[in-house]
Parts: structure tokens; sequence; C-alpha cells
């Protein structure tokens, strides 16, 4: 969850973060990016749950580190979400065996800059890098303004984004299919109405089990497909886009 969106502790997580998790973790487990213990970076972790998420799938041995700029000592003193989870506000100085990009790259006005020195100087050679970016400019909603996102990313851009960064490129798509039609609707409302819709993200989730059983078992569905589309290369348009690939050696 991004720091912005959080309402206080998290009683029932969203559908959105809940597959998007489980979705992340079985597409870096299909290609045996989980097989070894090892060191594990994720930038922008927000309030550290998919972190905590990725260290439980870990090899024992395993380390996990949480970077988040605009984390508070209020966050780094409360205490890690795991055992080996560790916080940081400031940038890490080693190199890591695994580095995590999730909806945080369109938060970074020189995102070149900022995926290149992800790639070169955070990641050891031969080590994973997962990211993934909100899709399709035309998209662009007071969501993304209330989130800050300079920008949404069309596949192609993104994808030669991390190429260009020294990235092999192993497996890359879409995810959110359904999700896609339903922001659609939502940036058409918002341009014919005077009066947007408030926002307040994944953390303003308060609805019941029953709710957000139904509505994860519905993504999670269509994530599983996303999975297999995904890995074979064969990528369909969704509200998401992400790429898994290897730093160059």
């Amino acid at each position: 969850m991004d720091l912005r969106e959080r309402q206080g502790p998290a009683k029932t997580r969203h559908p959105w973060e809940i597959v998007r998790s489980r979705f992340f973790l079985a597409l870096l487990d299909r290609f045996g990016a989980l097989d070894q213990a090892g060191s594990w970076l994720d930038i922008g972790a927000g309030d550290a749950w998919v972190g905590g998420q990725l260290h439980a799938r870990l090899p024992r041995g395993s380390r996990v580190v949480c970077w988040d700029s605009n984390y508070g000592r209020e966050d780094l003193t409360a205490g890690d979400p795991g055992p080996t989870v560790e916080l940081t506000a400031t940038r890490p100085t080693d190199r890591f065996d695994g580095v995590l990009m999730l909806d945080v790259i369109e938060h970074v006005a020189d995102d070149s800059q900022f995926v290149g020195d992800a790639v070169g100087r955070l990641t050891c050679p031969g080590g994973w890098v997962l990211a993934s970016v909100p899709a399709y400019p035309i998209l662009f909603s007071n969501h993304d303004r209330f989130l800050q996102h300079h920008r949404r990313y069309p596949p192609r851009r993104f994808v030669t984004l991390l190429a260009d960064a020294g990235v092999d490129i192993v497996a890359r798509g879409g995810v959110f299919h359904s999700l896609l039609l339903a922001r659609a609707a939502q940036v058409a409302g918002e341009r014919l109405s005077r009066h947007p819709m408030a926002e307040g993200g994944v953390g303003a989730w308060h609805r019941g089990p029953v709710t957000t059983s139904v509505v994860t078992s519905v993504l999670a569905a269509e994530a599983r497909a996303s999975l297999a589309l995904g890995s074979r290369g064969w990528g369909a348009p969704g509200l998401s886009y992400w790429v898994l690939g290897r730093r160059q050696r």
C-alpha cells in the first residue's frame, strides 16, 4: 500500500492488493527466482506488506529490505513487519539478488536515471528485476493525481526503459484486464463531470469479508490467466503492465 493511501492500520486488505501480491510472487516462483536464499530489495515499499509476503515465500536465511523515502520515524520504530524484513528511508548501499519496483517508477520525475541506478548500482549481475507500472497515458485520472504520479506508461516505452537500463527481459505482460475497462469508464465520467469523485485509494477499502472474498476470487481467476499468458509472451492489455528480467552480467 502506498503510504499516501494509508488510513490507519489495514484491517482488511483491498482485493487488488491481495491479488497483486499473489500474482507477482507466483510469477517469481514460476521462473525460479524464489528457489535460493538471497537478499531482496523492495523499492517504494509503502507499508511493507508485500515485503513481508515475499519474505514468507523465500528460503530460510533470506533477507528483505523495504526502502521508502517517505518512511517517518514512527514507521521505522514501530517494529519490522517480519523477523528479517528491514525498513529504511535512506538509499541502501548493498547490491541485491533481486529488486522489486512495483508501482513506484511513475512517482519519479527522471525515470531513466532512477531505473538505471536501481539496476546498475543496487542489483547484482544476473540478479532479478521485477517492475510494474500503471499502463496507458490515456487513462491518466484523478486517481493518478492523488497518488502523485508523473505519468502512465505505454507498454513498449516501459519495456524499453528496463532494457536500456541493462535488463534482459524474461517475461512481460498486463494484469487486471477487467479493471482496465472499469478505469476507462471512470476516466470518461471524470471528463464529463464537473465534480470529480474524492480519492482514497486502496486504503479506503472497508467492505466486509464476504465482499472482499468474492472480489478477490474474481480478480485471482483473471490473474491466473494473466500469468499463463505473460509467461508465454502473450501479454494482454491490463490496467497494470509488468516486466520480469535479469540484470545483464
